[in-house]
């Protein structure tokens, strides 16, 4: 759902709302997973509301 295929205008704004909405449906004690592929491989982003941390997960980031 947040994958960048499809990079015009309507579909960015898609993904937003889709991002915002999951927020602001979640708990407190939630994490939040958010997979990407931003071209050629992907990455995770972690988002621990909780303690209102998000952490970036890339295997290709030494």
């Amino acid at each position: 759902m947040v994958s960048k295929v499809g990079t015009i205008t309507p579909q960015i704004e898609k993904r937003a709302k889709f991002i915002v909405d999951r927020l602001i449906d979640s708990k407190l004690a939630d994490l939040i997973f958010l997979p990407y592929n931003p071209r050629f491989h992907w990455v995770l982003a972690v988002i621990d509301l909780k303690s209102q941390t998000v952490y970036y997960l890339d295997s290709l980031l030494q």
